[in-house]
């Protein structure tokens, strides 16, 4: 049966209902996808969709986040394309709209995700695993509230960097601000998506800490080695970017690794 949906930038689809030829072109998404609905209903998916790593193994990979095949993906069948309007580009989303309904997200904040996760299981006909998924969610944002050793104002100032040469940082309107938000630190880029930063400017802020994200660029101990030269004024710490940006199931265990990263950056402060 054909059943309409309208995604996150208010276009509606008409989907054969429920979909069962997916392809998901960003992997925060595939991870919840599969989590939904399973391996078997999806059929391609992007190179740098690594989780869950036994199902998308057998997967047919149709290129990056940013350069999809779109022959591939026509060659599938696909009666679902999953995208999101940050990762994906416009002028791919428009093409496969051409030949199949493409569902896309814009994902800025926690509730956001959630409302994702309800919105996509509807369209997978996946609601019950959908509200068990959010509230595993809650239940960890919960304990993490309940747990978590509050930073004083003077100390959680922050600067998430995900690029290197040039030095690029997560600004206001990004998932990664609002889970920042989350575990109680102050963002110290005032600037909106991911501007380009100078060490300069580091060391005129000061922030009390800077976050070196492990993706999308590979940041590493040499990396922390050479900031930590360089700011020293400032604690650097290499943090896992999954916890950060995936804003699918991702979340459930996301609140424990930022409760005892927050735990760990709060010993070490007051040790000081």
């Amino acid at each position: 049966m054909k059943k309409s949906f309208t995604d996150f930038l208010g276009r509606e689809l008409e989907v054969n209902w429920p979909p069962k030829r997916i392809v998901s072109l960003v992997p925060s998404q595939t991870e919840l996808l599969i989590a939904l609905a399973g391996a078997d209903r999806i059929v391609g998916i992007t190179e740098f969709c690594l989780y869950p790593a036994n199902e998308v193994s057998n997967i047919q990979k149709i290129g990056g986040t940013k350069n999809p095949s779109i022959e591939k993906i026509k060659a599938l069948k696909p009666d679902l394309i999953v995208a999101n309007k940050e990762e994906n580009e416009f002028k791919d989303i428009a093409a496969m709209a051409e030949f199949c309904p493409i569902w896309v997200s814009e994902i800025c904040n926690l509730a956001d995700s959630k409302r994702m996760i309800h919105e996509i299981a509807e369209v997978l006909d996946e609601t019950e695993k959908a509200n068990s998924i959010i509230e595993a969610i809650e239940n960890g944002k919960m304990k993490f509230k309940q747990l978590v050793v509050e930073l004083s104002e003077e100390i959680n100032s922050v600067v998430y960097l995900i690029w290197k040469n040039p030095w690029m940082a997560a600004g206001q309107d990004t998932f990664i601000h609002a889970m920042l938000n989350e575990i109680g630190m102050k963002n110290q880029i005032i600037a909106n998506r991911y501007p380009e930063i100078e060490l300069n400017y580091l060391k005129e802020v000061k922030p009390a800490f800077v976050f070196l994200s492990t993706e999308p660029y590979p940041f590493s101990q040499k990396h922390v080695d050479l900031l930590k030269n360089e700011l020293p004024d400032s604690q650097i710490i290499l943090v896992n970017g999954e916890y950060f940006s995936w804003y699918g199931n991702r979340l459930i265990p996301a609140f424990q690794y930022l409760n005892d990263l927050v735990l760990s950056i709060s010993k070490k402060t007051y040790q000081k």
